[in-house]
């Protein structure tokens, strides 16, 4: 299943222009947790992904949304979990093929992280 984002350099950026395409959902995921691992000085350097494609030469909003790519993404900020982590999210989620990455304000404390859904 070909998989396909687009990619913004923080959270200010709004060019559409930075396509990448995935052969397979694996390579999708592979770059999910390379993205994962960078260190930051803060949360606003984080880059953001999009399961959108824009119409080219556009900004990004809603308005200028071709096509969702195959996947969908579920931010969970305010999950507050007893045990382990992995182990609450296969009794929940393990029925689906899923990525499940930290965030770039997570902490140990407060696990932050995103569950990447192929569709």
């Amino acid at each position: 299943m070909k998989t396909s984002l687009t990619i913004f350099k923080n959270l200010f950026a709004i060019k559409t222009d930075q396509r990448m395409d995935f052969d397979s959902f694996d390579e999708f995921e592979k770059l999910l947790y390379k993205l994962s691992n960078e260190p930051l000085a803060s949360k606003k350097d984080a880059v953001l992904i999009s399961p959108a494609t824009y119409v080219p030469d556009t900004t990004r909003k809603n308005d200028n949304v071709l096509e969702w790519t195959g996947w969908c993404a579920v931010d969970v900020d305010d999950f507050k979990f007893e045990g382990d982590l992995k182990s609450e999210l296969i009794k929940r989620f393990g029925h689906y093929n899923f990525i499940c990455y930290s965030t770039a304000s997570s902490t140990t404390d407060l696990p932050k992280f995103r569950l990447v859904f192929p569709l």
